[in-house]
């Protein structure tokens, strides 16, 4: 569609397919979110669904005119099959360049789940830390789950490939510190971070590597009391950030 959802004559509009209209209209919204008009979109709004019978939404009386925007985005960009990146300005995302906050850098030891590298990213951004490092062969960092879970922190985080981790770890010259409960692990409350170091989080199966337990120097573990007594790799980067970040000055 060339032309703005708003300048669509009825004609026009009933020849679309669903998804394309719930994609104009995800598209509208975002185009009105930028600048603030509720009332620009909800005229628009009103008169399209007069037009065809699609599902809507209805923002209930206490949002904002900002949050009700982002609200109608979301509601209409699921049911248009579009992923979240789809309906944001790619050239204003990948102009971004990071400025780190700490010299922490995450290593992952056989991550294969494209969610949970974008989630591990998406903490990374929250957080402050500078990069991460993966040895996996032919990842897909254009995934659309990974994408859907970074939410845009893809484009600006740096990635990098380490066919050899041991080997990169020993040029790095800085502590490797793995986010593994084993018994020689300690609590990670026990532990106190150096300034600049490197984290290592392990395959969602298995954990890290026995190859690569041996190359760090120490190991710490979230403590954990319920019956699973196991975390998801993104909840357990979270914990260890909002830790590792509380020890800053």
């Amino acid at each position: 569609m060339k032309k703005s959802a708003k300048d669509i004559g009825k004609k026009k509009w009933l020849s679309l397919s669903a998804r394309q209209q719930h994609t104009a209209i995800a598209a509208f919204a975002a185009e009105c979110l930028e600048k603030y008009d509720l009332k620009k979109f909800r005229d628009f709004y009103d008169q399209i669904m007069q037009w065809s019978h699609l599902d809507r939404f209805d923002p209930p009386a206490w949002l904002s005119g900002s949050e009700a925007l982002q609200n109608y985005l979301s509601f209409h960009q699921k049911l248009s099959g579009k992923p979240p990146h789809f309906f944001k300005k790619e050239a204003t995302l990948s102009a971004l360049s990071w400025n780190a906050r700490y010299p922490v850098t995450i290593a992952l030891d056989q991550v294969l789940t494209p969610y949970n590298f974008g989630s591990v990213l998406r903490v990374m951004d929250n957080f402050g830390f500078e990069r991460v490092v993966h040895s996996t062969a032919h990842f897909c960092l254009s995934h659309p789950q990974l994408k859907k879970a970074a939410r845009g922190a893809e484009n600006w985080i740096p990635i990098q490939y380490e066919k050899d981790l041991p080997e990169f770890f020993q040029s790095a010259k800085r502590p490797v510190i793995g986010l593994e409960k084993t018994g020689a692990s300690i609590p990670i409350h026990e532990w106190t971070p150096p300034w600049a170091f490197i984290l290592v989080l392990g395959n969602e199966a298995y954990g890290i590597s026995e190859g690569i337990i041996k190359c760090c120097d120490q190991l710490v573990h979230i403590p954990m009391w319920g019956y699973k007594n196991s975390m998801n790799l993104s909840h357990a980067l979270a914990a260890a950030a909002f830790y590792i970040n509380s020890h800053r000055k």
